[in-house]
Formats: C-alpha cells, structure tokens, sequence
C-alpha cells in the first residue's frame, strides 16, 4: 500500500499564543480577509483556522461572523480554533481551568489544539516560562473529550533537542501518539477528522537551534503514518493529516509542503501578520507534490521495458534501452556507514545511474546507536533522504537486504520442531488478511506448549523480528526486500518467504534466496525450481575432485522430459511472485583471505549461475548476486549474460572509509585516535577468533604471521 498516493486537503493552523491584546486579534482577522480580497485563495484547496487566546475567542468569533455577513471573507473558510481544552467535559468547581469542549463549541470553536510542545515540555514548578507539564495521559483524556463535542483535535507531538540528540526521537513520538489515542476508535479517528502536528521543540520559537529539514520533517511523518497505519489500519493511515509545525516561514514552505508525507503547517510566529501568514496559506493551496518517487517495481518494470526499446517515466527519471537494455547490472550499495552516501550519490549522478541504498539486520547492529531497533530503519532512510538533499540526487530507492530468518543447527537436527513450525506457517497462509495471519502467529507466540521446544522458541524469535523488520521498512519507504530464509530446509524457506512477502505492497520488488551464501555447497538448479515451483526434479551433480564443492548440475531427462523426485508446495502455489533469486554460486560476503592471512579473490560460478537463470526464465525470475566485493573486475562484464540483474557491493564501500581513515590518520592526530581505538575495539572483541592479542606482535610471535592475522581481522570484522 501506498500511504502517501491519496490526496489529502492541506490544513493549515495559525497559533496565535498569548501574543495579542485586545482588539489585536479583531485586527488580524480583518487584515486576512482584506488581503484575500486582493489574492483570493480557493477554499476547496485548502483548510484555515485561527486560534487565538481562550480570552479572545469571543472577540475571534464575531469578526469572523461579520466579515462573513458582508461578504468580505468566505463563509466558513477561516475556522475558529482553541489552544487547549479540559480534559473532562463536565461542569463544577473547577476554578482556573480551561473551558470544556462543549463550552468551546458554544463559542462557534471548530478546531482544538491538544498536547502543544508547550504544555508536553512544561514544569511543574515555578519557572520562569510558566509552562504547565501535561502527561500523555491527561492529553488523552483531552483528546476523547474533544471528538465527544464534536470538536477536531489537532493533537500535537514531538521531541526536544536532547531526545533527539540520544536518538530517541523516534520511540518518543511512538509513545506520545500511542498513548495520546489509546481508546479511541477507528471510527472516531474518521469522524472527528482528527489531525496531527509534528512540532519538534527544537526548531519552535525564539529559541529554536534551527528549522527541521525537510528530510527530517518528511521521515518523521511517515513514521507516524506508518504508527496510525498499526493502530488504526489502512483508511485512517492514507486519509490522516498531519501538520508539520517548527519555524515555518514563507521561505522554507515551499520544501517542506513539496513532501508527501505533510499536509498542512501549524503556525506560530508567522501567524501574527497577515502579510507573513498568507503566503503560507497560498504556498500550500497551491502546493505541488513531489513526483512519485522511483521505487523498486517502477525499477524493474523500466529494466525488462527498455530491452524492448520501450521509454518508460519513472519518478524524477525516464529510462531508455540504451540506459540499460540487456547489459544492465543494478548494483546495490550496502551502506555500513553514513560517510559513504555522499560519495556514492555524486558517482551516480556522473554515470546518470540509479543508486540502491540498503541495508541488512545484521548491518543495523553495528551502524547505529543502540543496534537494531525498527527506529533505526527510520533513522537510515533519513540519513539517505539527507544525503539525497545535499547532492541534489533524486535517483535512489531503499532496499531492505537480508531479511532473514535464521536458525541453529540444533533447529535443523530437530525435525519434529521443523514440522511444527511448519504447520503453523501452513496455516497462517490460508488466512487471507496479514491481520488474520499476525493474530494465528501471536496466539502461537503465546502459547506456552507450543514455544516449550527452545528449537521452535527459537525460531518464532527470528521469525517475529523478520515480520516486524519487514513492517518497519515498508513503512519508512522501502521498497525492495531481500527475503532470506535460506538458513531453513526447503519447505520452511518456502513457507516463510511466503508469510514474508505478504506485508510487502504492490509497489516493491521482491528478492529470495536458495542456497545459504558462502555456505559450502553451491545452489543448484533443482534447488532454484523446487523453491518456485515446489517440485524437486533429479539432477546429475559434477563436484571438484579438491574441494568436493559443487560445480555444475544437471537435470535428468526422460522421454525429454525432466525426472520428478518429489512435490510440496513452492512460492508460486502459495501465490507469490519474486522478481530475483539469490543463489549460493562460491562468492562470500566481505573481504576474503586465504588459510596464511593472504587476501584473495572469491571465485563466481558463471557457468552454474547461468544454468539457474536459463532454468528460471520462464518465470520471470532473474538473478541478484552476493558478495561481489570481492570478485575480479575482470569477471564483472560476464555478469548480465549469465543472467544476474543485480548485484550487491557492500564492504568495497567499507574498505575506502577505512583506507581513507587510516591514510588521512598519518596527519591528524585525532584521527589517529579514532583509528587506534577502531583496532584496539576489534581486537579486543574479536582477536582471538585469529589469534591476536594485541597491536603489536610478542617477542615470540611471528611479526609477518602477526600482521597478516591483524590485516585479516580489520578486514572480516
């Protein structure tokens, strides 16, 4: 699904404070309707509402029924809102509180105001802002008192610098949203019409550190998008609006509206002045989206039309056969670290080529803050959108690599904990809805007989952080995944590549794998059909008479017709299509070295790969390679006519950030540092693995052995 496809009015809210006097606001409304005089707007193009001082909306009011009256403003385009509410709708001996919701109704109020940075990030106690401290709860209760009225909450959120600074950002604004709507129904979602704001406290007033970007705004609102989508579903997700409040100005409107993900602005201080309100206003009623931004399906839909000579528009881009016709390779970028984009994205715009950002589970660990957490997904689609802005690159698409799935030994010895799991993952797939499907999954979750085998604890564990993983990066815009149970027997692969793929939207592109990469034995071709057609046909197998690895692999025929061995139910039974396989061909991941520390080359199969992709034609289905860091140059022109449509580079990235490092460390001192303390980390973490205690050799150490081992450690891990 496509979150961000339906088109949503612009909502636009001036926050006026307790700025004005008496009169002051009067004159306000009065110097708005005077200049729409003079430059309309279309009220069928945008939404307006004003909310001024609790002590002003009175005065508020009955301008706006007088302007209205002599026709000097449109009827009902400029809304009247209110800066806060109480959290009962109850009259009493309730001195000094604000009005109710119902009082606010009275007073021709449409439009509330809840859980403003300015009462979330208050005190208790008698400082000098004077700001009162609301908890998510009471902001809640404000919240269900409001939709009872009949009012439209515009429910604020967002984190201040120090939060941000920590990177808990992202889990913050989970818990406001979440608690702030606990209880509320879909339906009252819809009803009210309900909006939200994001207003990060640093960039708000005069004493903001700086305006948010539009990339940090952009991937904070989806992310909230994809947190209502959780909540509430698919209709709240694609028809919520969500403001987007901090230092907007006329000037920097216009990049943030540009976004999809934002649909209105809440405004303070430019809301004071007509002159410096409307412009807002007309930048939004007038506001033009960003083209559809290229995504993995637009992709490879462009790729397979070119070779027919096809011109197909795609995002910011139009692809030509002689952009990519039959010798194209995509190559996807694993990114380990954020010093890498900016290089890659000015090498793709110098060979007009598209760049694919991803990242693996395993790569989160050690890329960000704290490890894997479905917040850093967030976080690294914002550092690309970030990266994207400073070079002026539009070209790019996320991708989620290896998504995995992967067990212990013990799990594969433990056939009875394989058929179980099994049979659950069976039964999930007959649900037709991913509801359905995740409440099957969490009942079994839960069910303590069933997760007693720690083989099978295990493996729902695994299993649970791949469908929460391939959640979070739908959400953040990804949009081409790597589904990799290839650590599973066959039927399992199957099974949970299949219950996988049924969270990934129409506009993504879906990679598989057969063939556990850097594993021993090579892929075969009886492995890649039985994984999509679920029959496993004979096969003659030629293994090196040194290494007993696999080299090629043929089907045995029959009257011209292959020999079936066996039948379960492959990809395609269960209704799922993938555009790519990855397959185990003798490449690894990483940097690769020989049994004395020695680096050397990997060794591609061409010959088997190409079998695999001949058999795999008539599917559709392509090849994505692994490991191709570490493959010869030389081997690279071969790739596309043995059928590889893409290809993943990854640590070739990490080893010029560290050459870099340590080249640039010569001069720098503090670079230096950086550099010793990166070694000392891995030796101490990792340098028993190859036989090194320190930096430096012993006295009865080999010095050559030493920094061979050394080498090899920094380059593995």
């Amino acid at each position: 699904m496509e979150l961000e496809s339906a088109y949503r009015k612009p909502i636009i809210g001036g926050n006026l404070k307790r700025e004005f006097k008496h009169g002051q606001t009067r004159k306000l409304i009065f110097e708005i309707a005077e200049e729409l005089q003079n430059n309309p707007v279309d009220p069928d193009k945008v939404d307006v509402f004003i909310a001024p001082s609790e002590v002003y909306l009175s005065e508020a009011a009955r301008a706006i029924s007088e302007l209205e009256a002599e026709g000097k403003l449109p009827k009902g385009f400029i809304k009247l809102g209110a800066q806060n509410v109480a959290r009962r709708d109850k009259l009493g001996a309730f001195s000094g509180q604000h009005a109710t919701a119902t009082q606010l109704k009275e007073m021709k109020v449409s439009h509330v105001i809840i859980g403003h940075s300015e009462v979330r990030h208050g005190s208790n106690e008698d400082t000098e802002d004077m700001r009162f401290q609301e908890s998510n709860k009471v902001i809640n209760a404000k919240v269900r008192a409001a939709i009872a009225a009949g009012l439209t909450p515009v429910l604020a959120f967002g984190e201040d610098a120090q939060e941000r600074a920590s990177g808990r950002e992202f889990s913050l604004v989970r818990r406001q949203i979440t608690e702030s709507l606990s209880g509320i129904s879909k339906e009252e979602m819809l009803s009210s019409g309900l909006v939200l704001a994001y207003e990060p406290v640093w960039a708000i007033g005069a004493q903001a550190l700086r305006a948010a970007s539009k990339e940090e705004a952009d991937s904070m609102q989806r992310f909230v998008r994809s947190i209502i989508l959780e909540l509430f579903g698919p209709e709240v997700a694609q028809t919520i609006r969500i403001q987007y409040g901090g230092s907007v100005k006329a000037d920097n409107a216009a990049s943030l509206i540009a976004q999809a993900s934002i649909d209105g602005g809440l405004i303070g201080g430019a809301a004071k002045k007509a002159e410096t309100f409307l412009p807002i206003v007309h930048a939004f009623a007038a506001m033009q989206k960003v083209p559809a931004p290229l995504t993995g399906r637009s992709l490879y839909d462009a790729l397979k039309a070119s070779g027919l000579g096809k011109i197909v528009a795609r995002g910011n881009k139009e692809f030509r056969d002689h952009d990519f016709g039959k010798s194209a390779v995509t190559m996807c970028t694993n990114i380990r670290t954020p010093l890498s984009l900016d290089g890659i994205m000015q090498a793709a715009k110098e060979t007009n080529s598209v760049a694919i950002l991803q990242q693996a589970i395993s790569e989160f660990d050690y890329t960000w803050p704290n490890g894997y957490s479905p917040d850093n997904v967030y976080r690294f689609a914002e550092e690309a959108h970030q990266a994207a802005a400073r070079n002026n690159f539009s070209d790019y698409i996320l991708k989620a690599d290896h998504v995995t799935v992967k067990v212990d030994k013990a799990f594969l010895k433990d056939q009875g904990a394989q058929d179980q799991l099994a049979t659950l993952l069976e039964t999930i797939l007959t649900a037709t809805t991913n509801t359905e499907r995740e409440a099957i999954f969490a009942a079994a979750y839960e069910n303590k007989d069933f997760m007693a085998n720690d083989n099978i604890k295990n493996a729902m564990k695994v299993l649970k952080k791949a469908v929460e993983h391939t959640k979070a990066t739908v959400a953040a815009g990804y949009t081409i995944f790597a589904l990799d149970a290839s650590f599973m027997p066959a039927r399992l692969n199957i099974l949970a590549t299949a219950f996988l793929a049924g969270f990934i939207p129409a506009n993504a592109s879906i990679e598989a794998e057969v063939g556990e990469i850097g594993n021993e034995d090579n892929s075969t071709v009886a492995d890649a059909l039985e994984f999509i057609t679920g029959i496993r046909y004979q096969e003659t197998i030629q293994r090196d008479p040194k290494t007993n690895a696999i080299v090629y692999s043929e089907l045995v025929k029959e009257n011209n017709q292959p020999v079936v061995v066996s039948r379960i139910k492959g990809l395609l039974d269960h209704g799922i299509t993938i555009d790519r396989l990855a397959i185990n061909n003798g490449t690894s991941h990483g940097n690769n070295y020989d049994k004395e520390g020695n680096p050397i080359q990997t060794k591609m199969n061409i010959r088997m790969t190409q079998a695999i992709a001949e058999a795999l034609k008539p599917f559709g289905i392509e090849i994505v390679q692994h490991g191709v860091t570490g493959t010869p140059l030389s081997v690279l022109p071969q790739l596309r006519a043995a059928g590889i449509a893409s290809a993943h580079v990854g640590t070739h990235w990490q080893n010029i950030v560290w050459d870099t490092l340590t080249e640039k460390a010569k001069e720098d001192p503090t670079i230096q540092a950086l550099v010793n303390r990166i070694r000392t980390t891995l030796v101490e973490k990792y340098g028993k693995n190859y036989k090194v205690t320190s930096l430096t050799p012993s006295p009865e150490e080999d010095k050559v052995l030493h920094a061979k081992n050394l080498a090899k450690l920094i380059g593995k891990d």
